[in-house]
């Protein structure tokens, strides 16, 4: 008796359950449960060509490797992907870092950016294509996006050094893995805070290196927040962020602060993220995860019918939220700009209903500006990878 051929699904759920237990500490914390059964909820819900996509990624990924190729940090919004994860399509930990899946979940075709060195045997043209009727019945295409930047070029160079000065040493060691490189190496940040990453991809331009040097990152999320506060229009703000750093003290510590509250925190009260709007949303106030996204959009393109149907909703929602009226205090200590009169610290001169209209109006106000930070993030794990590499090439011969 033969048995039957697992579905595409059924296979890559095997996956998804194996890379998981080697992604995360085991048991899985309940953190990583709920957000892996959401994303899995809607995988089902897709159609095979979404599970074939996956399959192929996985593939792609996994003869990019055996070419000993240098593979970036899948960027965009796949690395807000859980699941994506999981299977290594992406070395970001979404949730570590605040990531969000529904720019990815609830766009029309999934694409998981392949980008790596031009150098190595991959034909970048040559990737696969899954045709699929949308609900408009036209066909869309499925695929793995192969690209190459220079920062991928710099990094293969430095592994390729690497391995051959190993080599020439004949140092006997385990292969060179950029997904082990620590991320919390102090030489490598003092580097980036001396402002010595000449040749590190958008980490050398002047403005950068004054930026560094002011900012001292010690974490790869301060490494995403100056990436983004150098760019055209978040950088109208980085004086701002830089005095709120200095001179603010954290509101909030506990761990039982609810997300969207830390997630203002983690910018000093400012909306730099697209990933803190949708947060701001479906925590706050109580928005569907699609109906979020759909927001978010609208706020990006300036959509202004379906921003005026959000409003109302949006405020309704925070004044439902039981978590919403014990932050105040935190929320009127990150965002002093709430009131200009000189009230005593400890006093709320605005009502909930005028804190929950701010927080909308903040919306609208940083819409123009908000970044993808799993983009921000990919980015400057690429350039300290690079400067890492970099920094601990100088193996020599044991006497």
């Amino acid at each position: 008796m033969t048995t039957p051929a697992s579905s595409p699904l059924q296979e890559l759920e095997a996956l998804i359950r194996a890379g998981a237990a080697h992604r995360w500490p085991s048991p899985l914390s309940e953190a990583v449960r709920v957000r892996l059964d959401e994303e899995l909820t809607w995988l089902r819900a897709k159609p095979e060509a979404w599970h074939q996509a996956f399959l192929l990624a996985c593939n792609r990924f996994a003869s990019a490797r055996e070419l000993k190729a240098a593979i970036a940090p899948c960027r965009g919004a796949a690395a807000g992907c859980a699941i994506a994860y999981a299977l290594g399509l992406t070395d970001l930990d979404p949730l570590a870092h605040g990531l969000r899946p529904e720019p990815f979940f609830f766009r029309a075709a999934p694409t998981f950016p392949l980008e790596t060195d031009t150098k190595v045997a991959i034909d970048v043209r040559q990737w696969a294509r899954i045709p699929y009727a949308t609900d408009l019945d036209t066909a869309q295409l499925l695929g793995i996006d192969d690209e190459n930047t220079p920062e991928h070029s710099a990094v293969q160079d430095a592994l390729d050094e690497l391995r051959r000065r190993l080599d020439a040493f004949r140092c006997i060691g385990r292969p060179i893995d950029l997904a082990a490189i620590p991320l919390d190496a102090p030489a490598t940040f003092d580097a980036f805070a001396n402002g010595d990453t000449d040749g590190i991809p958008a980490f050398q331009a002047l403005p950068m290196l004054g930026a560094l040097r002011d900012m001292r990152p010690r974490t790869l999320n301060d490494l995403a927040l100056l990436y983004v506060l150098t760019l055209p229009g978040p950088c109208l703000f980085y004086k701002d962020f830089l005095r709120r750093r200095n001179t603010l003290a954290a509101p909030i510590q506990a761990p039982s602060s609810p997300a969207w509250l830390a997630a203002l925190a983690e910018t000093h009260g400012l909306l730099l993220w697209q990933e803190q709007a949708l947060i701001l949303l479906r925590d706050l106030a109580g928005f569907s995860a699609e109906t979020a996204y759909v927001t978010l959009r609208a706020l990006l393109k300036g959509k202004y019918t379906t921003l005026r149907r959000a409003r109302p909703r949006f405020i309704k929602g925070a004044l439902a939220n039981p978590t919403f009226a014990p932050a105040l205090h935190a929320l009127h200590a990150l965002r002093p700009g709430f009131t200009d009169t000189a009230d005593e610290p400890d006093s709320l001169p605005l009502g909930p209903e005028i804190y929950a209209q701010r927080l909308w109006d903040d919306l609208l106000l940083f819409a123009s500006t908000l970044y993808p930070k799993s983009h921000a993030l990919a980015r400057a794990l690429l350039a300290y990878r690079l400067l890492y590499l970099r920094l601990h090439n100088t193996y020599k011969s044991t006497p």
